[in-house]
């Protein structure tokens, strides 16, 4: 581990005492520089490697080769991985999985191959690391027993050694220009602040401020996918030519010409439409017999381009061939197999029909429903207290945990508690949710707050704020976080670069 990781973890552990939420660290954004690090450590036994044994390259970037093999910085970067992975696991008494071995040979197969961009990127800029920034690099692995530097380590040394030492920190250096020029100093000689990203004292204080006010409540909800059979019943009896139900068969193809063809054969009595349906239809919107899978009404416009064909398709006789027809995919020959009929609403397959059409059609209708059932409830909750209310009405009061102002669910500012009320699920990405939560007087009950499939009435219960003095470590602490926020996603997208062939999954399956 660096010296900048061993840092950081410190100032985690400070962190944790404190209270304050862990800092999220990505793959990339640990080991980002872990690659260029030079750290001599014995090749692990992963999966049994061995030096005569060939395995299949990792990927390519910009068509050099990734090699597993000794000497190759893949096999580097795999260690190192691998002794961070096995430190965690066992600190944490477990052992690692097959899913954290490939996770291993993945994430050694990404800093291999952004140290290559970014190698790639500093070279064609002309950069050359000074020679002071190359010796004060290299002092650090030659030192005495109270960890200052020592000539007599230096002397006795061997020149190889040190000029693969001398080697490997210009390598470094040449990958780590890139990344402290885009996102600041990584080292402990000058401060982030010098140049790279900039992280406000006032951005910090803003998020550092959101953790100190936490909120918890009662809650009740109302599911929008119960919409009565009652109401459904006379929203089909007002709109029953929607759910006409009609029976056709039919020949398609994306290309105009070819239906006209089998039309003028079908019109000769040269072919029969069942089997032109069967065997010469390319079958959208039909099963394998060439039966039109939509029967109703509504579904069948869909299908359709204008309301002038609906119109003139859904008039012809039994056994009468409509003309070639646009539909929304290509063309369509229509024949009619049966006479329109009426849906029965009584029937409870067709009645689940009726509702997922209001559902996904008339969205309105049910909103409006349960906003009145919701209110209703709110306003009974303020005359007779929310308790009673929740019992009067015969649904469930659930009490939600203490949670901070936190749309997106950052992880900076503490996971959301919703994990465990699934009638919450879209929460954490509605302001109207944060908005009416957090603006609520004490036992004050909410009005209606629509979350995904759910209508929510809060209550709020208790509100805790900290009052304790934010210092510099606070804001470090969010600029940690910052920056490797940041780092993950460049990361994500420098790894989308066309240029890249990744084989690891290959490489990771030969290794089992």
């Amino acid at each position: 581990m660096t010296s900048k990781e061993k840092d950081l973890e410190k100032e985690n552990k400070k962190k944790e005492g404190k209270g304050k939420k862990n800092i999220w660290l990505t793959a990339g954004s640990i080991f980002i520089l872990v690659l260029s690090a030079v750290v001599f450590i014995l090749v692990p036994s992963i999966g049994g490697f061995s030096s005569g044994q060939d395995y299949p390259v990792a990927g390519t970037y910009n068509g050099k080769k990734i090699e597993y093999g000794y000497g190759t910085d893949y096999l580097a970067a795999v260690q190192k991985y691998a002794q961070y992975y096995q430190q965690q696991a066992q600190a944490q008494g477990v052992s690692l999985s097959q899913f954290d071995y490939y996770s291993i040979f993945q994430g050694a197969f990404n800093s291999v191959v952004l140290d290559m961009m970014y190698t790639d990127y500093v070279n064609d800029s002309g950069y050359v690391p000074a020679e002071n920034a190359i010796k004060r690099e290299m002092i650090q692995y030659f030192t005495d027993e109270n960890g200052n530097y020592s000539a007599k380590a230096f002397r006795e040394a061997t020149e190889t050694y040190k000029k693969s030492l001398r080697e490997s920190i210009i390598k470094a250096n040449i990958s780590n220009r890139f990344v402290e020029d885009y996102f600041g100093l990584d080292t402990n000689y000058i401060a982030n602040t010098v140049y790279g990203l900039k992280t406000p004292n006032n951005e910090g204080k803003f998020f550092i401020d959101l953790t100190n006010r936490t909120r918890s409540f009662e809650m009740v909800s109302f599911s929008k996918t119960n919409y009565p059979d009652d109401k459904a019943i006379d929203y089909a009896n007002a709109n029953a030519d929607l759910f006409k139900k009609y029976s056709f068969s039919a020949i398609t193809a994306t290309e105009e010409s070819e239906l006209k063809n089998i039309k003028n054969q079908l019109d000769k009595n040269e072919i029969v439409f069942d089997d032109a349906a069967m065997t010469l239809s390319s079958k959208a919107y039909c099963d394998d017999n060439g039966k039109v899978t939509s029967k109703y009404a509504y579904q069948f416009k869909n299908i359709l381009t204008s309301d002038e064909d609906f119109t003139k398709v859904t008039s012809l006789a039994v056994g009468s061939i409509s003309d070639v027809t646009k539909t929304a995919t290509g063309y369509i020959i229509l024949r009619c197999d049966e006479a329109p009929s009426v849906s029965d609403f009584s029937d409870e397959e067709t009645l689940d029909v009726v509702k997922n059409y209001i559902r996904y059609n008339e969205q309105g209708l049910v909103d409006d429903y349960f906003t009145g059932i919701a209110q209703d409830f709110a306003t009974n909750a303020a005359t007779i207290g929310f308790d009673e209310a929740a019992a009067a009405a015969g649904i469930e009061k659930k009490e939600l945990p203490e949670f901070a102002i936190n749309y997106g669910n950052n992880n900076f500012l503490g996971t959301l508690p919703f994990s465990n009320f699934p009638e919450l699920s879209g929460a954490e990405t509605s302001e109207a949710f944060f908005r009416m939560a957090f603006s609520l007087k004490p036992n004050e009950i909410s009005s209606p707050i629509t979350v995904g499939d759910n209508i929510i009435i809060l209550k709020l219960l208790n509100e805790t704020i900290n009052e304790e003095e934010t210092g510099d470590s606070d804001y470090q602490y969010y600029e940690y976080y910052v920056r490797n926020f940041v780092t993950e996603g460049f990361e994500q997208v420098m790894m989308s670069n066309g240029d890249i062939t990744n084989n690891v999954l290959d490489l990771w399956a030969q290794m089992l």
